[in-house]
């Protein structure tokens, strides 16, 4: 990914996390992950107007979380973030053993876009869920547990589990915003490459220049790097991802709203996501 974009995508995040407007910080976030697909497809379409050998090459990245963020209740979490953002720009996920981290497969602007997006979102998850567990509004909610004859029973909401609840809302909603953002991005794409370049011809015709389906641009994209993956993974069996525990209805509604919110602009070995 050029430089320019890099600096562009996180002042838009910069901004977005300073900025008090709850409208304000949903467009930035929004715009950060449009632009950032805009110029993947764009990189792409230029790739394929030119000789197979000048295609950009894709690479491995194995991304691992901080000491701090590998929380039991918290880094199950963080890898479905990363999951849900990776699904918005054309990457393919590994979990690590203990779901410590990440590997990671595609092509090098769509990996750095992931971790610039990943780093924002992570936080503002953290922090939000935080926030809402000091107002104390779990505490009336109840959760389900086995008893000692194993039959379940109705015991008040853990904290824990209230926390868990609120992240998985959290990422649920954000990946629904980020799909949509990229979404936008195809459209656009496709209307501008589907208009002929140059002036309009005498006839009504458009000019001269190249027509060309981003549509087709982007499966072509999408499965070289599901090859790439299919090559270079190494990953064993399906990653369960977070557990849902019963009783946190509440919490992930919370974690929902606060996604909305959100300032865009049992493992045994390496698990795929």
């Amino acid at each position: 990914m050029d430089d320019r974009y890099v600096e562009r995508i996180g002042a838009l995040l910069a901004k977005a996390e300073s900025t008090d407007s709850e409208h304000e910080r949903l467009a930035l976030i929004e715009k950060a992950q449009h632009l950032a697909a805009k110029h993947s497809i764009d990189l792409a379409v230029a790739a394929a107007r030119t000789p197979s050998g000048a295609a950009p090459a894709l690479e491995v990245d194995r991304f691992v979380f901080s000491d701090e963020q590998q929380n039991r209740n918290l880094k199950k979490h963080l890898v479905t973030l990363m999951c849900v953002i990776a699904a918005s720009n054309d990457v393919r996920v590994d979990v690590l053993p203990s779901s410590v981290g990440v590997v990671m497969y595609g092509f090098a602007g769509d990996l750095l876009a992931c971790k610039t997006l990943w780093w924002s979102l992570s936080v503002q998850m953290v922090a939000e869920a935080s926030a809402w567990i000091r107002t104390g509004a779990w505490r009336s909610q109840v959760m389900l547990r086995e008893d000692r004859w194993g039959q379940p029973e109705a015991v008040p909401m853990d904290a824990r589990v209230a926390r868990s609840g609120f992240y998985t809302g959290y990422v649920g909603r954000i990946g629904d915003r980020l799909a949509a953002a990229r979404a936008a991005a195809e459209r656009e794409a496709e209307e501008e490459y589907a208009t002929p370049a140059g002036p309009t011809a005498a006839d009504g015709s458009g000019g001269g220049g190249e027509l060309i389906s981003t549509a087709v641009v982007i499966a072509a994209k999408q499965e070289r790097v599901r090859d790439f993956y299919a090559d270079s993974s190494r990953a064993r069996g399906r990653w369960s991802g977070p557990s849902r525990r019963a009783g946190s209805e509440r919490a992930m509604a919370a974690g929902w709203d606060a996604g909305g919110r959100a300032r865009l602009g049992d493992d045994r070995g390496s698990l795929s996501a």
